[in-house]
């Protein structure tokens, strides 16, 4: 089953057709609000590629059509610099004897051929072992690349950090270092990390705009991507995008990929029914995926990803459920005081300062209760906001979340 919202379904065409070239007939396109979900999902250069290919794209209201041009335009120019200076650096780092694996972003958006650079990314994602971590550190600061939060940065504290970001004040691009790829909150996401124990050890190497770089196996970053997309789907929502990177690359390595080794792990996670509602809108993008389950509802998950923006941030009552959210999917069972008071272990993997220095404890506490105090509205909108939790709950538990 998958019945949709219309102007979704006009969407999921016009995307289609930026990445197939494939027209299809829109049904009473409103490109007002296509526009805005274009914008709130951050693929509006992709967007505007696939509507300019449609003759109710001339009758648009020309704020829209002028907002994604102007959008479109700066953001590609934006990406082309940001590819640029990242693969400088990587250089840098690759000069050094190191063998950093690209995740996601440069990757990705190489799948997407001419539209590369349509597909923007905040920041490049950078997986490396501890080990390899201080000359990393060394490279990227005498480039100018600081670390957002300067520390000491002990042996237990990056056994516990997911990653460490560096921006720089002259370049508009962001570099997260990893040192795992999915954080140590919970038993989900550490059982998520051990599907990659042995990627570091044999990547795959690749060329960009003639600089090799090393990433994940083909089959081993398809199973990233799924995983990726559930971590922002188990807490406060995954985006359109992660759908549509997952369709492009399986498309771009469909011949190397395992897809049903990469079902198979994925749904040590979550049901077969979420993977095969996932694969159908990868299906709606011009994905050429299967998968051997049967799905529950499409639509409804389609409407979960649209509410989401981006990275499930843009619904602002998502957003403040987001602890709530949490609380039900990754192992543990806490309210209200627990979503701001959380135990020490727990407020410690997401804050790993606190293992080397416990008496930060209740600055952080303090931290969290302003936070609370300041995001605090009124009664019916705080009952808005958990209403759409318990309904992002009730999705979770119907796809069978598994816990670890």
């Amino acid at each position: 089953m998958c019945q949709m919202n219309k102007q979704y379904d006009n969407f999921l065409k016009i995307i289609n057709t930026s990445l197939t070239g494939r027209i299809s007939n829109l049904d009473d396109p409103d490109f007002e609000s296509l526009g805005e979900l274009a914008f709130c999902q951050d693929i509006a250069p992709i967007f505007l590629e696939g509507a300019i290919k449609y003759p109710e794209f001339s009758a648009a209201p020309i704020s829209i059509k002028a907002r994604l041009i102007d959008n479109s335009t700066k953001s590609v120019i934006r990406q082309t610099q940001n590819t640029a200076e990242f693969l400088s650096i990587y250089s840098k780092l690759t000069d050094a004897g190191l063998k950093p694996i690209v995740l996601k972003g440069l990757v990705c958006r190489k799948a997407y051929g001419n539209l590369e650079n349509h597909r923007a990314s905040g920041d490049e994602d950078v997986f490396i072992s501890k080990a390899d971590f201080p000359l990393c550190h060394k490279i990227l600061t005498d480039n100018g690349y600081l670390p957002e939060d300067e520390r000491d940065y002990s042996d237990r504290y990056l056994s516990r950090i997911a990653a460490v970001a560096y921006s720089s004040e002259t370049a508009h691009l962001k570099i997260e270092l990893h040192l795992n790829l999915f954080g140590t909150q919970n038993p989900v996401r550490k059982a998520m990390n051990r599907r990659f124990d042995e990627a570091l050890k044999n990547p795959y190497k690749m060329l960009c705009d003639k600089v090799e770089i090393y990433t994940l196996q083909p089959t081993d970053h398809y199973l990233f991507l799924l995983l990726h997309y559930l971590k922002h789907f188990m807490t406060t929502g995954a985006g359109i995008r992660h759908v549509t990177d997952l369709a492009v690359f399986g498309n771009k390595y469909k011949d190397i990929i395992d897809f049903s080794d990469a079902e198979k792990k994925f749904t040590e996670f979550i049901d077969g029914s979420f993977y095969a509602d996932t694969v159908k809108l990868m299906n709606l993008l011009g994905g050429e995926e299967t998968a051997s389950a049967d799905g529950l509802d499409c639509g409804r998950l389609l409407n979960d990803l649209m509410d989401g923006g981006t990275f499930g941030y843009d619904d602002r009552d998502l957003t403040y459920a987001g602890t709530f959210i949490s609380s039900k999917t990754g192992g543990s069972r806490f309210g209200l005081f627990r979503s701001v008071f959380p135990s020490y272990d727990l407020l410690s993997s997401m804050h790993p300062e606190l293992y080397d220095k416990p008496w930060k404890l209740p600055s952080v506490y303090c931290k969290r209760i302003t936070g609370y105090i300041k995001n605090k509205r009124n009664p019916e909108a705080e009952k808005k906001a958990i209403e759409k939790g318990n309904k992002r709950i009730k999705l979770l538990s119907d796809y069978g979340l598994k816990k670890k």
